[in-house]
């Protein structure tokens, strides 16, 4: 049995014997490295961010912006079966766009998307750099 050099990537190994046809059992392909999105959202800090997040929409301040996020999930576009739902679905979502582009735009939201942002393409790297090793 012949053995190729093993590439960078994967190891394959072919049987090269004349006297019988390379079959599917004689090919053995290295085992493949899963990156799951659950991988990148832990190591990207996206659970912390979420949790962050919801605290900061609990504090007392804050508790109008809350109110706001229900009130547009309770009255969504996607749901709306008539004309008229739907233009009540948007004038929910125009009266509550002041309020919520106010909150959005805190300079502590801000700082935080831009960290996790560079923590995950980070994170990234470091996943590519790992699969580059197996």
């Amino acid at each position: 049995m012949a053995t190729l050099p093993a590439s960078p990537t994967t190891s394959n190994t072919f049987n090269l014997s004349p006297r019988r046809k390379n079959t599917a059992a004689d090919i053995q392909f290295s085992t493949p490295n899963r990156i799951t999105s659950q991988q990148i959202h832990e190591v990207g800090g996206g659970r912390k961010a979420a949790k962050k997040r919801q605290r900061l929409l609990q504090k007392p301040e804050n508790k109008a912006v809350s109110a706001l996020h229900k009130t547009i999930g309770d009255h969504s576009v996607l749901q709306a079966q008539t004309i008229q739902e739907v233009d009540d679905a948007q004038g929910f979502r125009n009266a509550a766009a002041g309020t919520l582009r106010k909150f959005e735009s805190n300079k502590q939201l801000i700082s935080e998307s831009h960290r996790k942002e560079m923590q995950t393409k980070r994170a990234w790297q470091t996943l590519a750099a790992q699969e580059r090793r197996m």
